[in-house]
């Protein structure tokens, strides 16, 4: 671990500058880079996610997740979310050591796994209430995590039967979420939560991966009651949406009148429900419910690891998805990129802050936020700078880099 953090922070610029290379060229020639970087993943050992506690194991192969999140991000979020989820496949790859990409291929995998399949499936409004206790001998547990609760509601196994639906001829009809509430509403609103910083990271996922036109966590939360967010489903047709066994799908009809379900919860829950039965994940994750829940309530928490991944300070990898994911940002014009070593001031006031797997920040916002901090801002031409000295009150460690982006 050690070692990796000595990874000089010097790379960053030409890594970023080679993924931003790649940005200009026919996205195809990436598909298929990421595809055969997928298929060599899916020959090794690292490819197969086993959780085993007491008398029971299941296991999923994480190469489908990958080749799956792959297939079905044009339809979750257009050309963009297909982009995001090709190059962080790509971006596992350039590392030179055979082990150091395929470890980082698993962790991605598990962390798409753990942070967008899963808090689906677990927040589907009518499933057992749980918490998930990993054994500290399961083998391989998601990254030693601890603790990992599921905020349901009712007993998933728990059938609906024709007869239990009569009522005089009256028809049960029921309200539904298409984007969880759960995912938008964690238990507790802590910073520094494990509650709150799962659901960060998953939120800053669906916003490269599915456009999530919002810009903060607590922006989704106050929108995901919005109308648009809603269907009212007969109840055994509710079931099956809501645990993912059947989707909408978009179309270009525009009728006057009551306005249609949002496209964009339409577009990422048929593409999650896609993801989740043409990997396996989701029978996966439903006996992974089933079989380790135990009956305690809570909003969705993947542990500290999910957060923070392990396998140590990769900046090289680090400089080039921070730099994808915000060269098309719009809201703002430069960056801060902080590796794990370094401890970023919660209190500086900029944009936001943008906690990372495996423990790297990014802080965003407007040229004028960091005028002080950045010499002759008018004349940075676009690119990654980096530095090793302290700024007083914005960051406590001595390695950082600044990513300046022009709009387009």
């Amino acid at each position: 671990m050690s070692r990796q953090r000595d990874h000089s922070i010097s790379s960053l610029s030409s890594t970023s500058d080679s993924i931003q290379s790649q940005r200009s060229l026919y996205t195809e020639s990436l598909v298929t880079e990421a595809f055969d970087l997928i298929d060599w993943f899916a020959m090794t050992s690292y490819n197969q996610y086993t959780y085993t506690r007491d008398d029971k194991r299941i296991s999923v192969n994480l190469d489908k997740v990958l080749r799956e999140m792959i297939s079905h991000g044009k339809g979750c979020g257009g050309d963009r979310g297909r982009h995001y989820a090709v190059c962080s496949v790509v971006a596992c790859g350039r590392e030179e050591d055979e082990d150091d990409r395929r470890r980082l291929l698993r962790e991605l995998g598990e962390t798409w796994l753990s942070h967008v399949l899963f808090v689906f499936k677990a927040n589907s409004s009518h499933s057992t209430s749980s918490n998930l206790r990993h054994s500290k001998d399961a083998t391989p547990t998601w990254s030693d995590t601890t603790t990992a609760l599921i905020n349901h509601q009712h007993d998933r196994r728990e059938e609906v039967h024709p007869e239990d639906l009569k009522d005089d001829g009256a028809t049960s009809l029921i309200e539904t979420h298409i984007l969880p509430l759960g995912m938008a509403t964690p238990n507790s609103n802590r910073p520094n939560s494990k509650e709150h910083s799962s659901a960060l990271t998953t939120f800053n996922i669906l916003r490269q991966y599915a456009g999530i036109p919002v810009a903060s966590l607590e922006a989704l939360g106050e929108n995901i009651n919005y109308p648009g967010n809603g269907l009212i489903l007969y109840q055994p047709v509710h079931r099956g949406f809501d645990h993912f066994r059947w989707s909408l799908q978009g179309t270009n009809t525009h009728e006057k009148g009551i306005p249609l379900p949002g496209p964009i919860f339409i577009r990422i829950h048929h593409a999650i429900a896609c993801v989740l039965h043409t990997s396996g994940a989701g029978k996966f994750l439903s006996k992974f419910i089933d079989d380790f829940g135990d009956s305690e309530g809570g909003g969705v928490v993947c542990g500290d690891d999910f957060v923070a991944w392990q396998g140590g300070h990769r900046s090289s990898i680090y400089a080039e998805l921070a730099l994808y994911l915000y060269q098309n940002a719009n809201h703002a014009d430069l960056i801060l990129f902080f590796p794990p070593s370094a401890t970023p001031s919660t209190s500086y006031s900029c944009d936001g802050w943008v906690r990372y797997p495996r423990g790297f920040s990014l802080c965003f916002g407007s040229l004028a936020d960091f005028a002080s901090f950045v010499p002759d801002n008018s004349s940075l031409p676009s690119g990654v700078y980096t530095s090793d000295f302290r700024i007083s009150g914005l960051l406590h460690g001595t390695a950082w880099a600044v990513i300046y982006l022009h709009h387009h």
